[in-house]
């Protein structure tokens, strides 16, 4: 039990430290935008909006369509497809005000998705401690957890089709097109199957345990 608790306290840390993180995220994006806002007042451009987002970008003649100085060895830099945080002005439109509404929506989302999970999690490993493991409430948790981290894989997914909806709306650029960014890491839709997984097997212990007891 004590291996167990001490693996359950690191996931739990890992967890923890996954939702500081989104939320410094949003609160710094926020943060920054509403400066920009500030600035744009001052400068009296009440027809223009900052914007602050990211990225995909892909050379359309050549993959590599820029350099950049190697300060080390004094040559220069090739570079290519890679995802870049931007800053730029844009005219406000109907799509784009959807699209920002959107994508607050699911962030807000995604992040009571991120803080539901730890939750969970420590009333699992609560219960596990008082002995409670092949009951109907242990397979509950287990079914709730393996869900929301598909949820949590389908979140990512969204938000990155609504940057490459905005950016298409704020860029156009010379060199580049804009792409649909890499697909997020498969890592909460592998966890959140196998933990659907557990919960079988979970089910199938129970009723294993129920039918012997029903036999004795």
């Amino acid at each position: 039990m004590k291996k167990f608790n001490i693996l359950c306290t690191l996931l739990l840390g890992i967890m923890f430290v996954s939702v500081v993180y989104e939320l410094y995220s949003a609160g710094y994006s926020f943060g920054r935008g509403w400066y920009l806002a500030d600035e744009l007042i001052k400068k009296d451009t009440p027809t223009m909006e900052m914007a602050i987002n990211r990225c995909e970008l892909e050379g359309k003649k050549t993959f590599f369509p820029d350099t950049l100085a190697n300060v080390k060895t004094g040559g220069k830099v090739y570079t290519g497809r890679s995802t870049v945080m931007y800053e730029t002005l844009y005219k406000p439109t109907f799509t784009h005000s959807v699209w920002d509404i959107l994508k607050i929506i699911v962030e807000l989302v995604y992040i009571y998705v991120l803080i539901r999970l730890c939750y969970i999690f420590i009333k699992l490993i609560r219960q596990v401690n008082r002995g409670e493991i092949f009951d109907i409430s242990t397979e509950r948790k287990f079914h709730r957890l393996g869900w929301l981290m598909i949820v949590g894989y389908a979140l990512e997914w969204l938000l990155l089709f609504i940057d490459y909806s905005l950016a298409n709306i704020e860029l156009m650029l010379k060199d580049y097109d804009i792409v649909l960014g890499e697909h997020p890491s498969v890592l909460l839709l592998v966890s959140g199957v196998g933990l659907l997984i557990i919960e079988q097997i979970f089910v199938m212990a129970r009723k294993m345990r129920e039918e012997q007891e029903l036999t004795i």
